[in-house]
């Protein structure tokens, strides 16, 4: 297999911005380009974009002042390209200076801007706590936590459909609500939520999220993109499951194995996998132990990808031993482990920066650029310089 190969984007591109802490990255593949996206240290208050075409040339531009976009209030930006047919978009979320939900999204040419904050109901003042985007089936779906109440926050979803933004808390949707009147297990929310969609017909949606005083592993699942919502916590009981600390990533593996990777609390990375649509019959694996692979950064985030030409799945994290490691399985059961650093040879101004427990950033964006069938690690180094790995072509 070939050999991971870095480059500093900030040097390539010449230009004095530098991520504040974790980066965004996507493709973009009407163009075909590669997109990463960050939130500037030495302006704090601008989210910077560097972007790449086939021709491997790297440029940068600040989006909020292309845009004339409120400057960066807090938390980290989200990024990802539609998969509209005729009319596909890039989008940033992120939570602006007055403390509202604000989008970026632009095709080639000028950037527009949209407050989502406009559709959600409540007080202006609530600040998001964590938000994700996503295009799933033709449709922009924005999933993010609130604080609603006193110790206790809700898992809400922003949908655009004809151009009209439409508002969910599925926290309290009354097949979500305990007994006790707790909407969700434990006081709510602590990290997430992230989502995905399987690739399996008819097709789901899963909301991931942890746990705030409990370190539970709980799912929100919708099948067929339309129907009802239902509620599961994947770590009850405790054991088999291993609880977790940190962020968490789910991946559609193949069109019928789901599988979510996490940081537990003890030090692993753990995997709950799951056939078919909806986690009826749980497996649970630690992944790191039996390989002999190091333990993941106390509460850091995973990241992973799926490779179409193989199907392999990818999952990217940041080892106690400050290094990136790379687990691989074509099977979603079988894996092997490589330590992307040393494979990369990544001087010690290259290290990544260490974002573990209650930053709310991902350490990592991973992706594929179809167009060219290559693999790309990117994140925020020591020096605060932006990082690529790329394997393949």
């Amino acid at each position: 297999m070939a050999h991971w190969v870095p480059t500093d984007l900030t040097k390539s591109v010449n230009v004095d911005v530098f991520p504040a802490m974790g980066v965004a990255g996507y493709e973009y593949p009407i163009e075909p380009s590669k997109h990463v996206i960050f939130q500037s240290v030495s302006n704090f208050r601008s989210i910077n974009e560097f972007y790449c075409g086939l021709d491997g040339t790297w440029g940068g531009t600040s989006l909020t002042d292309d845009a004339g976009a409120p400057d960066f209030g807090s938390s980290y930006a989200s990024a990802y390209a539609d998969n509209d047919e005729f009319n596909p978009y890039q989008h940033v979320i992120y939570a602006d200076i007055h403390n509202n939900l604000t989008e970026i999204y632009w095709q080639s040419g000028d950037k527009n801007i949209t407050d989502l904050s406009a559709s959600v109901p409540g007080p202006k003042a609530i600040l998001p706590i964590e938000f994700a985007g996503y295009a799933f089936g033709g449709l922009q779906n924005i999933f993010f936590s609130l604080p609603y109440d006193i110790g206790k926050a809700s898992i809400c979803r922003l949908q655009r459909f004809d151009d009209e933004w439409s508002f969910l808390n599925l926290s309290q949707i009354e097949e979500n609500i305990s007994p006790q009147g707790n909407p969700l297990p434990g006081s709510g929310p602590g990290s997430g939520p992230t989502a995905f969609m399987t690739t399996d017909l008819p097709s789901s949606i899963h909301v991931l999220y942890t746990g705030a005083d409990d370190g539970s592993v709980n799912l929100l699942t919708q099948v067929n993109s339309e129907g009802p919502w239902t509620l599961q916590s994947l770590t009850t009981p405790s054991p088999p499951a291993v609880l977790t600390v940190g962020g968490l990533i789910g991946a559609s593996i193949n069109p019928r194995l789901q599988a979510v990777h996490y940081c537990g609390f003890d030090g692993h990375l753990q995997q709950i996998s799951w056939i078919g649509q909806t986690p009826n019959s749980l497996t649970y694996s630690n992944l790191t132990k039996p390989l002999g692979a190091p333990q993941v950064f106390w509460g850091s985030r995973p990241s992973s990808y799926v490779f179409p030409p193989d199907r392999s799945t990818h999952v990217i994290y940041f080892g106690q031993d400050g290094h990136i490691h790379e687990l691989r399985s074509t099977n979603g059961f079988d894996w092997t482990w490589l330590d992307m650093s040393i494979d990369a040879g990544l001087t010690d101004d290259q290290a990544p920066l260490a974002l573990g427990l209650h930053n709310n950033v991902p350490n990592f964006a991973a992706f594929v650029f179809t167009a060219q069938l290559t693999e790309h690690v990117v994140f925020t180094s020591v020096k605060n310089h932006v990082i690529e790995l790329k394997r393949g072509a």
